[in-house]
């Protein structure tokens, strides 16, 4: 029978926690609760005790911090009053909080030695126990109901102090300013001194910060509206000058500054005269002409996309859930197969420098490349594959090649290109829902697939009809991981998407989950898919 469940941790022990909780959440079917996000500053304490009051079972992790931490004693405190079951388990040794030695409350041992299974298999054996006594009576509520606690402040207490700081830390990093200037004030007016002068330095710096982001969105919801594009790029001339371009997760300085002729687009010429962006009247072929089927571009409309906001799919520049405009662009159908890629390598791409970048270069030169890593292994060549075994490098030199070829801007899609294909405005989890289903995806089996196995169901392509955006392999993206840059240049990690055969966790599966890795390594489950901007 599933139950709700309050979870109290240390932040210290969180990534055990998230372990914990999906594996009650996924294996056991509980209703399992975690402060995972930090909700705005009037939001978070509330949300908090609203979930004490509603759970059937207090889950109180134990550990040296959490026993310190004034957040997990006032939560531990309220269950205790509301006569909520209590279930608790010792992660880190530890001494036990007095309220539970008081009421001889029997606590689990987490052993080194036991795997996430084998804790599991303990909790469900306490909660049998807890719901046993929920049946007979055991915790009726007290008459009457306590007073809901305060939100606790810290006193001037090193442990405390600096436990309130890392939590507006986290606050911040997750551009929560509300409740991140109300934490900072909390330790300014305990420790004036010490922790306060770091608290006061660090909340100018985010209030900065805060103006430049919102000055940036709004620039973005600008350029996603045709219609307002002029005073996009007048504002965004501002911003360069206000905050440089050390911020530009969006890729807005591509979208709002006329791009210089360069071999990227040879069929592209500025007239002088009108300073417009012209294309030259050529008979060249279009790409979906140049590469062998099965290829379709998909046109994705303009929209407005969210990065951010779930395990998973925070990290690097994404640091909590966040807006971003996307202006109309195309997608190919599929991930780009081996016969495609093919292409490349017989025009000779592995050795014309001016289809790489100069990082791209140098490694291909230090290896040796002439082909992706795995072209000649017969359990991945298959014509209608998806090509695996090559690098970032590798699929930015195959797109400069394309474009060339093709006269059209093709690219990897961007970050927020990429989520933006898969899941449009319905924000569901997966391309076709929000519950996974393994049978919709090539997901946790023993290598890819055609990249055509799963179309033809409506349900299992993303609301555009792109297909296998869930599984199969991992596409890289333009975007670099730590910084949003969508530059080609540098050797810096970038964007993976998707998921792929090889993983056994759906959280990866997601549209919003977003992995990463250096531009050079080339694995069995990495592959690529391309992108085509009209500008």
């Amino acid at each position: 029978m599933s139950m709700k469940l309050f979870i109290s941790y240390s932040r210290d022990d969180k990534a055990w926690v998230y372990e914990l909780w999906r594996a009650l959440r996924d294996r056991a079917h509980h209703d399992a609760w975690i402060d995972q996000r930090l909700l705005p500053a009037q939001d978070w304490w509330d949300g908090i005790i609203q979930n004490i009051e509603t759970c059937d079972c207090f889950v109180c992790v134990m550990t040296p911090k959490s026993t310190e931490s004034i957040y997990c004693s006032a939560e531990l405190n309220y269950a205790l009053a509301l006569n909520k079951p209590v279930l608790p388990l010792m992660l880190k040794q530890c001494d036990v909080p007095e309220d539970i030695r008081s009421r001889r409350i029997q606590y689990e041992p987490v052993r080194d030695d036991m795997s996430l299974g084998d804790t599991l298999f303990a909790v469900a054996q306490g909660l049998t126990e807890v719901r046993i006594g929920l049946i007979q009576g055991k915790y009726p509520p007290p008459a009457p109901l306590p007073k809901r606690p305060e939100e606790p402040k810290p006193e001037r207490k090193p442990e405390q102090v600096s436990e309130v700081f890392m939590l507006a830390e986290e606050a911040a990093a997750g551009n929560n300013i509300s409740l991140a200037k109300k934490l900072y004030q909390e330790v300014m007016e305990a420790d004036p001194l010490r922790w306060g002068l770091a608290a006061a330095e660090r909340l100018e710096a985010i209030q900065q910060e805060s103006s430049r982001n919102q000055e940036y969105l709004t620039i973005a919801k600008m350029t996603a509206n045709p219609t307002l594009i002029k005073g996009a790029k007048a504002a965004w001339r501002v911003y360069l000058q206000k905050y440089g371009l050390s911020y530009d997760p969006n890729n807005l300085e591509a979208m709002l500054t006329e791009p210089p002729v360069s071999a990227f687009w040879p069929t592209i010429q500025q007239d002088q005269t009108s300073k417009v962006l012209v294309r030259r009247a050529t008979k060249q072929p279009k790409a979906f002409e140049i590469i062998p089927k099965p290829f379709v571009w998909i046109d994705i409309p303009a929209g407005t996309v969210t990065l951010g906001g779930n395990i998973g799919a925070n990290g690097g520049y994404i640091n909590s859930a966040t807006y971003y405009g996307v202006s109309a662009f195309s997608i190919a159908k599929y991930p780009l197969t081996n016969s495609q890629y093919e292409k490349f390598i017989k025009a000779d791409g592995y050795n014309q420098k001016k289809w790489w970048t100069n990082d791209g270069w140098q490694i291909r030169e230090k290896e040796g490349w002439d082909y992706p890593r795995y072209w000649y292994d017969e359990k991945w060549n298959k014509p209608d594959y998806p090509v695996v075994g090559v690098s970032w490098y590798e699929a930015i030199a195959y797109c400069l090649w394309l474009a060339n070829a093709s006269g059209e801007n093709i690219t990897l899609p961007t970050d927020n290109q990429w989520q933006w294909a898969a899941q449009g405005d319905r924000k569901w989890a997966y391309p076709y829902g929000d519950r996974f289903d393994e049978t919709r995806c090539n997901f946790n089996t023993q290598g890819t697939t055609s990249v055509i196995k799963y179309e033809g169901k409506a349900e299992d392509d993303s609301p555009y009809g792109v297909v296998d955006m869930c599984g199969n392999v991992w596409e890289w993206c333009l975007t670099k991981y730590s910084v949003g840059d969508n530059r080609v240049h540098g050797a810096d990690t970038r964007v993976l998407r998707g998921g792929s055969w090889k993983i056994n966790d759906s959280d990866h599966m997601r549209v919003d989950y977003r992995s990463r890795n250096d531009p050079f390594n080339r694995d069995d489950s990495w592959g690529f898919r391309i992108a085509r901007n009209f500008k």
